[in-house]
């Protein structure tokens, strides 16, 4: 199996609509943030330069898929040692 990693700014400014569609059929049933981070989130964070985030996608029946992303922000996040 073959994966590409594409920047969704490099996706979403071709044709935005097309990629809430891709977006509509990405399904996380472990952990819903996940999912409603692309679908809600991802663009926006994107124009304003909070956050890159980058598609993992993979072809199935000849049609590209997402199977899974990755986020990188640009802001220092703290955690707490009792969080870890």
């Amino acid at each position: 199996m073959e994966y590409k990693i594409i920047n969704i700014r490099d996706f979403y400014k071709e044709n935005e609509q097309e990629t809430l569609k891709m977006f509509a059929r990405f399904k996380c049933e472990f952990n819903p943030d996940i999912e409603k981070f692309l679908k809600l989130k991802s663009i926006e964070f994107s124009k304003k330069g909070i956050a890159e985030t980058f598609l993992v996608i993979s072809e199935l029946k000849n049609k590209d898929v997402i199977v899974g992303y990755f986020s990188l922000a640009y802001k220092i996040t703290r955690v707490r040692k009792d969080v870890l």
